[in-house]
């Protein structure tokens, strides 16, 4: 769920998750997340795990 905090405010909020159902996830090869737009599969966020 943390990922889906798009405006990274601390709170995923309604909004956020009605915006999630247009957006896929891809697991990259160096470990990250990749979240891109179902309609055209732009990118809209990368999160990465944190090291340490």
């Amino acid at each position: 769920m943390k990922d889906m905090d798009w405006n990274e405010n601390g709170r995923v909020e309604l909004t956020e998750l009605m915006r999630a159902k247009d957006i896929g996830l891809r697991e990259l090869e160096n470990g990250c997340k990749e979240y891109f737009h179902y309609k055209d599969g732009q990118p809209v966020r990368i999160v990465c795990p944190s090291e340490g």
